[in-house]
């Protein structure tokens, strides 16, 4: 069993931590867990392997009021704002794929198909990278907390 949780809009650091809290709460038996929301307001998140000051404008940040979080999953540095929705797959990790690059082939195989399905010839690119016509359309990270495997994207 699958459990779909739809947040809908939720300040910017809840839509980080329903996945974190989640991940976190994990064990055999809970349910693998899939989170769809957006954030009600424009923000940044850097990757668990990324110094924000290095990858963003940190001052321009500050000037324009954007919130600027860091997560505890890796992948890279992303914009969210209410036009995108942010999924969120949680999967214990005993029933996830061993393999990182078969945890991304198997978590983004939905997003990539719902785009095909609006028309567009979106397609998997290396371990983790979504692209239509040869250009990166969506962020994604992931990586395990507690007993939980998860993988992150935007749209």
């Amino acid at each position: 069993m699958i459990r779909r949780i739809d947040a809908g809009f939720v300040p910017p650091l809840r839509s980080q931590a329903l996945y974190h809290g989640l991940a976190e709460a994990m064990d055999a038996d809970t349910p693998d867990t899939i989170v769809f929301c957006a954030p009600d307001a424009p923000y940044f998140c850097a990757g668990y392997h990324q110094n924000a000051a290095d990858v963003l404008d940190l001052g321009l940040c500050r000037r324009r009021g954007w919130p600027v979080l860091r997560r505890t999953i890796g992948g890279g540095a992303v914009y969210l704002d209410r036009a995108q929705l942010f999924y969120q797959v949680i999967v214990h990790r005993r029933r996830a794929p061993f393999a990182v690059a078969d945890i991304y082939r198997t978590y983004l195989a939905a997003p990539v198909l719902a785009l095909r399905r609006l028309g567009l010839d979106a397609r998997l690119c290396a371990t983790n990278e979504i692209e239509v016509g040869g250009r990166r359309i969506a962020g994604t990270g992931g990586g395990q907390l507690g007993e939980a495997v998860v993988v992150v994207g935007n749209v």
